[in-house]
């Protein structure tokens, strides 16, 4: 996607929000990142069952896991036209791209399975 097509401008960047953050609350507010990525475990996630999943205009793709794929813990791009924050919950409609239909089955499959055999991924990964 060129920059004339892009949902936020690139000046809405990690210094913009630290300039924002600091201009709006006072003084250095600036979380602490690697604390937090050390107690809830940052791109090193513990977790099973779990889909990950982005649009390509969401802006909060950068704070997701986006190529993330290790046994139960999977991470999808949704890469369309649109592909906001939380794209995948929103209705179906005919009009959705081929790229959303598919991770949306991808996603029903997963649930499906883990309702259907609630040990799978555990067999398998652990």
């Amino acid at each position: 996607m060129n920059a004339s097509e892009a949902m936020v401008s690139d000046q809405v960047n990690l210094t913009f929000f630290k300039w924002w953050c600091n201009a709006n609350y006072g003084g250095n507010i600036w979380p602490d990142v690697d604390a937090i990525n050390k107690e809830f475990g940052g791109r090193n996630l513990n977790s099973s069952r779990t889909f990950l999943v982005n649009g390509s205009e969401d802006p909060w793709q950068w704070a997701s896991n986006t190529d993330f794929m290790r046994g139960p813990i999977t991470s999808y791009l949704v890469d369309c036209t649109d592909c906001g924050h939380c794209v995948d919950l929103s209705p179906i409609s005919t009009s959705d791209s081929l790229n959303l239909t598919q991770t949306r089955a991808l996603i029903a499959a997963n649930i499906t399975g883990w309702l259907n055999n609630p040990s799978y991924y555990d067999e398998l990964y652990y």
